[in-house]
């Protein structure tokens, strides 16, 4: 059992040949929340899956770690109407970080 005081974490480690270290303190997972992948793009950490926030800053289902700190990407992605949202898989096309998962808006925009 986790102590209450404690947030529930996505957690992301690192390992620099020696020892584990923290990314950023991991991914506010919620009740149930995961990251699904995480892909390295233009130098930077993104991890994708069904979650709200990392480490303060907002995700909404997204985020970008630049080696310091979490970021959100714009609003994120959002599933109006029904369920949770959820990005299943990412990847690079065209220079271009493409998403795809369980969501009906992205940066505020109906897909």
């Amino acid at each position: 059992m986790r102590p209450t005081n404690k947030p529930l974490l996505a957690n992301i480690i690192r390992y620099d040949g020696t020892h584990w270290k923290d990314v950023g303190g991991g991914i506010d997972a919620g009740n149930f929340a995961h990251v699904n992948q995480l892909i390295v793009w233009r130098g930077d950490l993104y991890a994708a899956g069904a979650f709200l926030e990392a480490q303060g800053a907002p995700g909404n289902c997204i985020a970008r770690w630049d080696g310091s700190s979490w970021h959100p990407l714009g609003d994120g992605v959002h599933n109006y109407g029904g369920g949770e949202a959820d990005i299943q898989k990412m990847t690079i096309h065209n220079g271009e970080l493409c998403v795809a998962g369980f969501f009906n808006h992205a940066g505020g925009v109906p897909l």
